[in-house]
Parts: C-alpha cells; structure tokens; sequence
C-alpha cells in the first residue's frame, strides 16, 4: 500500500473509519478486500463488532456426516445490512446450540461449554488468549439447550436450565432452572459459581427466550407458554420473583429481546383475539409496565402461518420472526422498532420487512430449525468465501 492511502486513512482516524465500515454490508467488504490491497490493510488491522444482529439459523438432520455436510452445524445467516438481501451458508461449531454477542456456544457430553467467535476462521486470539472450553457445568441436567447469556466487557457467562437426554429423547423434567456464572478471570482460567436456582415457575421442560438489559446486570428469561418472566440479578447472584407477562388475554406464546442499546425489553407474541394477530410491546425493566407498539402487517402474517411454528429472536431494537416449517421454506421476516428522538428513547412504532427464502436444495434434507440472534465479530480478511 503507498504512503499516500497509508497517509489518507491516517488522516481519516480509527473512530470514523470503525463508523463508516459498520454501515457497510459485511459480503462488500469481503470482495473489497479479495481485490484491494488498501482494503485488505485496513482490514486486517480492524476486528470490529457489527452491531446490528444478524439472524442466524442451523438446521439439524439425522445425520450430518451421512450427508456429506462436514462435521459442524450447516447453517445460514442473515446480514441485516446486505442490500442483495440472501443468505451466507457457513458450518457453526460442532454442538452449538446457540450465539450471544458475537460467539457460539456449545456443549459437549461431558457438560462441557465451549466459545467460539461466530463467523470467525484462522483468528487465534480465542484459543491464545483464553481457555475456550469451561469446566464441567455442576448440573446433570444441562445436557441440551440450556438459556445462555454473555456479558460484554468482563467475560461473564450465565447458565440456566438445560434439559436431560434420555435415549435421545428430551426428559419432560419440572424441576426449577439451574443457574450458574462462569467468569474469566485476571489469572487467566475459568471460575465457576453455582447459584441458586429460580423459582418452579420457570421449569426444565418449558421453551425459553431471555434478553440482556441494564448493561447486562439483569438476564431475563421468559416462557413461551406460560408468559412467566423473571430477571437473574448478576450483582446479587439472585432471581427476582417469577410474574406473569400477559398484556393482553389472548397472548398464548410469548418471546422476550432486548431493546436498543439494551436499556429496555421488547414483548413479542401470538395475540388470539377476533383474528389472530403477531404483536410487539415495549416493556419497561423496572416496573415490567407494557406498551404496545405495533402489530406484523397482514400480508406478511400470512405467509408466517401456522402460528404454533412461529419463533422469535432479537436484541438492540431488531427483531426477527421465523416458522419452523419446512413445507414453506421456513418463512422469517424482519421487525425494526422505531424510538424517537433520544438513542435509548421507548420506541413509538415499528417496520417489517420479509426475509428472502432460505436456499431450497439444503433445506429438504433436515427436518428441525433452530435460530438465534447476534451481533457479529469478525477479521475479514480470514473469513469463509461467500
């Protein structure tokens, strides 16, 4: 690179040049750095955090290895700020089960948790500079999908629930969620600390959603069913009493995500009224007083149908809906709220948008989604080929 393009982002500064690629897709910086040596420079000195969650979804088929699909999880992503609008197909660690702030989660049979940086190859910084795999969870139980959360800043890691394999089956356990905190320490291991765990009316066996807010300190875990809620309190090692969340009568599914700057919760859910309906509401943290915000539009309700298929997830004020139903493509659209004038501000409305279809010849051969959100981390220059 010469001295000029050198002497040109110099003159540019880290602070603006971090602002201007976060608004960049992340495939056009991809191709911009596999043709531009000055591109590839700047890049390579950069490991930046997209912060607007992408969507990201692995199917699971009988069998993998039969299938020729490697080792890892096949799964898709989706870049909100992509205008070609389609999916980047990627393997996720072997095991993953779900992402939060920029890394993987997974968990082997030995109660294991590993971290990885999702879409992140041949970057070292993990694997040098940190013990990736935890030690054994304290819990027999978490040996499937447990709730996880990672705290920005301090490598903090909370652990609640998880459920039993019995003979590859899920064991349909009513005990209370166990909960512990995994922290990386200055001595550079892991230090583990099992908390107490939540009142029964958070159980095992119940589908879960959960959202960081006030700076991480509290990790909201909702039920799908039940509408109950109730917040880890990091600073007091402690859960706050379960309540129900129900709005409104007719909620019978709900899901819970964090608002912009994860100051405030977003309420997402199944409404059955006259009409069956996919609404949001904003919820305050402190007093899990609701407003509702919006409703998702009709044409795209109905492509969403059944509803019982319907997932959401989501985080900073964007969320996304899909239908766990292969017969239709696994149909997913986009809801961004809308806040006023302050950056943390209650949003007052909200816009949708549907997602392109995921790639058809993938997506016979698995017969079970699963999908989260997260922001991304990544070293461009060391990533997988579009």
């Amino acid at each position: 690179m010469s001295d000029r393009v050198d002497l040109w982002w110099d003159r540019l500064g880290w602070d603006l040049t971090e602002v201007i690629l976060c608004k960049l897709p992340l495939r056009s910086m991809i191709r911009a750095s596999a043709v531009c040596k000055a591109w590839r420079a700047v890049l390579l000195q950069l490991k930046q955090q997209h912060k607007q969650p992408w969507l990201f979804v692995f199917l699971q088929g009988h069998n993998n290895r039969l299938l020729g699909l490697g080792v890892g999880r096949t799964a898709f992503a989706y870049d909100p700020r992509d205008d070609a609008e389609s999916w980047v197909s990627f393997n996720l660690p072997p095991d993953c089960f779900a992402g939060s702030a920029g890394i993987a989660f997974s968990l082997d049979s030995s109660r294991r948790l590993s971290l990885a940086p999702l879409l992140l190859v041949g970057d070292s910084s993990w694997t040098t500079s940190i013990n990736t795999k935890t030690p054994p969870l304290a819990s027999s139980l978490c040996n499937c999908n447990p709730v996880v959360g990672l705290v920005g800043g301090a490598v903090v890691v909370v652990v609640a629930g998880g459920a039993r394999l019995v003979g590859g089956l899920v064991d349909m356990n009513e005990e209370p969620l166990t909960t512990e905190v995994l922290e990386f320490d200055d001595d550079c291991c892991w230090r583990r600390e099992q908390c107490a765990a939540a009142l029964p009316s958070l159980s095992l066996s119940e589908p879960r959603s959960s959202a960081l807010v006030a700076g991480g300190r509290l990790f909201f875990v909702c039920d799908t069913s039940s509408c109950t809620v109730s917040a880890f309190d990091l600073s007091r090692r402690a859960w706050t009493p379960p309540r129900r969340l129900r709005p409104e009568p007719g909620l019978v599914a709900a899901f819970l995500a964090s608002g912009r700057g994860g100051h405030r919760l977003v309420l997402t859910g199944v409404v059955e009224e006259d009409h069956r309906t996919f609404r949001v509401w904003d919820v305050d943290p402190s007093t899990m007083t609701t407003t509702r915000i919006g409703d998702m539009p009709p044409e795209i309700l109905a492509s969403m149908m059944p509803f019982g298929s319907l997932r959401c997830v989501g985080e900073d004020g964007l969320l996304y809906v899909i239908a766990d139903d292969r017969h239709r493509a696994y149909p997913a659209c986009a809801c961004e709220l809308v806040a006023g004038d302050g950056q943390y501000d209650m949003p007052t409305s909200c816009t949708w948008k549907k997602l392109p279809p995921l790639p058809q010849p993938l997506i016979s051969r698995f017969h079970k989604i699963n999908a989260f959100s997260s922001s991304v981390l990544h070293n461009l220059p060391n990533m997988y080929k579009y």
